[in-house]
């Protein structure tokens, strides 16, 4: 399981990758500022949005690393993964951002 932490408001926020087994942390990412509540795709990608920066950033599992940062403008908060992409709708207003899975 992954969840994230915020951080303050100058410092990028992290996604904790942690063993259920034990709950120790077997990773942290770093990703964008205020990160939200985050989706796991059908392929295991792990995308997490970050209110602070307007962007999803997409977390490889077999790495540990962000692989790809897109910019959804807005302040995406949390993400759902249906009919195969990822949604990410906005806190600030009543836009949703689609986001295509590779």
């Amino acid at each position: 399981p992954w969840l994230t932490c915020v951080g303050d408001l100058s410092h990028p926020g992290w996604a904790l990758r942690l063993d259920p087994a034990t709950n120790r942390v077997l990773a942290r990412v770093r990703v964008g500022r205020t990160p939200g509540d985050g989706a796991i795709d059908a392929a295991g990608r792990v995308w997490i949005p970050n209110k602070g920066d307007g962007t999803v950033s997409r977390i490889d599992p077999v790495t540990n690393r962000v692989v790809e940062t897109v910019q959804v403008g807005g302040s995406p908060f949390v993400l759902n993964e249906a009919y195969g992409d990822v949604w990410a709708p906005d806190s600030t207003s009543s836009q949703v951002a689609r986001l295509h899975v590779p």
